[in-house]
């Protein structure tokens, strides 16, 4: 009911749509992950970069440390949105289902002696790398980049 009255609101700004269609253009990312994504960025004006959101959403790793001693690895904060946490999640683990580049790097990872948390924390950040990317320049996520020389 909440999500849909959020949608018809997206929807009615020109905008606010435009940076939901864009980020719906990055692999992986669905139409519920897309609204909430704009919603909380309050149309991308909200954060500055994708650490500071993904720093909120409680997917940015902060170490744990007291003085000149190192206490234990570092770790994501309890203190989170969990439902955007959670939608990223679910994002993250579909886009390793299937063979792409996500899943390449998932299963290099985890041979390299990697957690699978930490692996589905670095795709979750790197899905709101890609969303920023695409609506910060103006144009939809290109899986392929040519450059030009």
């Amino acid at each position: 009911m909440l999500e849909g009255r959020l949608l018809t609101c997206v929807r009615e700004d020109p905008a606010l749509e435009k940076q939901y269609n864009l980020v719906r253009t990055v692999h992986g990312i669905g139409a519920q992950t897309a609204m909430f994504i704009v919603v909380l960025t309050q149309g991308f004006t909200l954060f500055e970069n994708p650490r500071k959101f993904a720093c909120y959403c409680g997917l940015a790793p902060f170490g744990n440390e007291s003085g000149t001693t190192l206490k234990g690895k570092p770790k994501v904060s309890h203190l989170a949105k969990k439902r955007i946490k959670t939608l990223l999640t679910m994002c993250a683990l579909n886009t390793i289902k299937k063979d792409n580049e996500f899943k390449r790097y998932y299963d290099r990872k985890i041979k390299e002696g990697k957690h699978h948390s930490s692996v589905l924390n670095v795709i979750r950040n790197k899905l709101i790398s890609r969303a920023f990317a695409a609506v910060l320049k103006d144009r939809p996520y290109q899986k392929e980049f040519n450059a030009v020389a």
